[in-house]
């Protein structure tokens, strides 16, 4: 019985073809699989800087959230200014009346002298 050769030549040159199609095939999914784990560490990692800098901003603001007043302090200081003017305005007629007994005293003090 002859062996023929150019059968086995054949198959095995298949066999070839599928296992380096295989390798191929398993190389370009590493290769993509690898290049997506690089991309998604890359978004982690700015995702990671963006919310850190979004904790930061919001912590100031918490910060200076915690220093503005409350609507009762608010009230207080309206009612505390409304006293305020109140006394302003009765400090402000008191000034007007010294000032006009200042007015007097030097004007008869200026006509005493021509008497």
């Amino acid at each position: 019985m002859e062996i023929d050769y150019n059968a086995w030549r054949f198959w095995i040159g298949v066999g070839s073809l599928i296992f380096n199609m295989l390798i191929a095939a398993y190389l370009w999914f590493s290769r993509k699989h690898q290049a997506t784990i690089k991309m998604v560490e890359k978004a982690v990692t700015s995702l990671g800087n963006r919310i850190d800098a979004n904790e930061k901003g919001l912590l100031e603001v918490q910060t200076e959230l915690k220093f503005i007043p409350t609507q009762r302090q608010l009230q207080r200081l309206n009612t505390n200014m409304g006293t305020l003017e109140g006394e302003l305005k009765e400090v402000k007629g008191r000034l007007e009346g010294i000032n006009r007994v200042a007015d007097l005293m030097n004007e008869y003090l200026i006509n005493r002298e021509k008497l």
